[in-house]
């Protein structure tokens, strides 16, 4: 008895399953690859908010930002919204980058250059926003992969990043020195205060700048 019971919920379950639109399925997979990556939404509203406080998921990022690539040879190349953001999430992941993306923001003369370099853990990158006329820093944001928390993470806090802000960039030479305890531990022009207890981080992210904004030194002339 228990037996055929058994048999009569097996065979209704298998009617049930066989008696699916499979269209429905087929539709679900359909959708999940059209839609853009998770990093790719991070980075275009992370930029559309650099570029624009009231830009949110609904608007276009194409509407404000122009996209370039510049090479090893320092030209300078319009490539889609979808390469140049590629190419920065790759880069963040590259130790040795050799092509850098330029994100313009239309209407104006600022521009979003990205930097990328190492940390004390793993990799730290920069965005820096750059008045092209004066080559005045006006805003930068760091970010890292796996720097300690209130010690390196710090490279994101507004103390440290609040010292950049107004600085005029030098595209012959280092742009920034760092200092610790009245110590210069990097020769370069703008004085910049290490983070207290980061002091490996904090150089990793001097160095990163100094390096990565003279590749678009051909860019910015």
């Amino acid at each position: 008895m228990l037996k055929r019971i058994f048999l009569i919920i097996l065979f209704g379950s298998f009617l049930i399953c066989c008696h699916q639109k499979p269209s429905a399925v087929v539709k679900d997979i359909e959708v999940t690859n059209e839609q853009t990556p998770y990093w790719m939404q991070f980075i275009i509203l992370e930029l559309g908010k650099i570029a624009d406080s009231t830009f949110n998921d609904s608007k276009d990022l194409n509407s404000i930002l122009s996209f370039k690539i510049i090479d090893t040879k320092g030209t300078v190349k319009p490539v889609s919204m979808e390469k140049a953001i590629k190419l920065y999430y790759s880069n963040t992941k590259n130790n040795s980058p050799l092509v850098y993306p330029i994100f313009e923001i239309k209407n104006s003369s600022k521009v979003i250059l990205p930097v990328f370099g190492k940390g004390l853990w793993d990799k730290i990158w920069a965005k820096v926003v750059v008045y092209k006329k004066t080559f005045k820093v006006l805003q930068i944001e760091f970010d890292h992969k796996g720097e300690t928390p209130g010690f390196g993470a710090n490279i994101s806090e507004p103390e440290f990043k609040s010292q950049f802000i107004g600085s005029i960039l030098n595209l012959n030479q280092a742009s920034y020195s760092l200092y610790k305890n009245y110590e210069r531990l990097i020769k370069g022009d703008s004085k910049i205060d290490a983070i207290s207890g980061a002091t490996i981080t904090s150089m990793g992210a001097i160095e990163m700048l100094n390096k990565g904004l003279l590749k678009y030194k051909v860019y910015l002339h």
